[in-house]
């Protein structure tokens, strides 16, 4: 117990010197804003439905008792208990949004994470490696994102797989047995996904006339030469160039795109 706080002469009943000292001038200035015409206490309902907003938004409840400059999950909690609360605390926790959450305590929608995931061990990554990249230990962690027994995953944890996806998702891995597990369960090759719907857990894979059956997919440059190559006969047409080549046109738009080519839809501007 902490001497000369407001908690020792409530919670405590300490009425040492300080203590009375520190109630007296609570006191006070609770009747001075009274006398103001200020509300010392606000109803407490707005703020909880903003926290539950928040908790739906992927915070966690210590990150946002952390961001409001608690020390621990519990004010929060005691505070959200109440039917009434402070101005100051009303306000503290009703100004937090997700972005504000700088402690990396938040939580998101594991399903891109399970794609990024299950696409490289489709193209032949093994769990173990992409745990090491990764720069973890934990190579449960890894395994339950990619057998989708994990609905949320911590923001940082999805940052790292995105950062890891980025890296290696035109670069064939070194375990075939992974890559034929993988097909086996279903699990598409990176290219069928398109990168701005990935995250989407309304999205579907888009394999066109991807060959699945080949487990280690087809490497960037690889796709990039190709098109080159057959130039002549779609002329940057993207539709025209995907058949060619057998792929989807979100693959090849993206194998293209990543690459720093312009792609275009549309067959009188090709």
């Amino acid at each position: 117990m902490k001497h000369g706080t407001l908690t020792a002469y409530t919670a405590h009943a300490c009425r040492c010197a300080d203590c009375k000292r520190v109630a007296n001038r609570h006191v006070k200035q609770w009747r001075l804003r009274k006398l103001q015409g200020e509300q010392p206490l606000v109803d407490a309902q707005p703020m909880r439905d903003h926290v539950e907003a928040l908790l739906a938004a992927g915070m966690s409840f210590r990150g946002i008792a952390l961001t409001a400059g608690w020390k621990s999950r519990n004010s929060l909690a005691c505070s959200l208990g109440r039917d009434r609360v402070t101005v100051r605390t009303f306000e503290r926790v009703m100004a937090i949004s997700p972005q504000s959450d700088m402690r990396r305590f938040g939580y998101v929608d594991a399903t891109g994470s399970q794609r990024r995931l299950q696409a490289l061990v489709a193209i032949g990554w093994t769990t173990r490696e992409i745990t090491r990249r990764l720069g973890g230990s934990d190579h449960g962690t890894v395994t339950d994102i990619t057998s989708k027994n994990n609905q949320t995953i911590r923001r940082a944890t999805a940052e790292n797989v995105r950062r890891i996806f980025d890296e290696l998702w035109d670069q064939p891995g070194p375990s075939r047995i992974s890559a034929q597990r993988a097909a086996k369960r279903g699990w598409v090759v990176p290219m069928a996904w398109d990168e701005d719907t990935i995250d989407d857990p309304a999205a579907v894979a888009d394999l066109g006339e991807l060959d699945v059956a080949a487990p280690r997919g087809r490497n960037r440059e690889h796709v990039v030469e190709d098109y080159r190559d057959t130039w002549d006969h779609h002329l940057g047409y993207l539709p025209a160039a995907a058949t060619r080549l057998g792929l989807s046109e979100y693959a090849l738009e993206q194998a293209l795109r990543r690459s720093g080519i312009a792609v275009s839809r549309n067959r009188e501007a090709s």
